[in-house]
């Protein structure tokens, strides 16, 4: 996946990132822990 850089600081981010604001409020924990593994799976950002 290609990544932006940010500014001078030599940190990179994905296009496009995964928020993880529903990780324990709408979706339970075996949902929020199969979402993030096929994310890291799939080599997607978080943001």
């Amino acid at each position: 996946m290609q990544r932006s850089k940010i500014g001078t600081s030599g940190l990179q981010i994905a296009p496009i990132a995964f928020g993880g604001n529903v990780f324990g409020w709408t979706a339970d924990e075996r949902t929020s822990f199969s979402i993030l593994d096929a994310c890291v799976d799939h080599d997607r950002g978080f943001a």
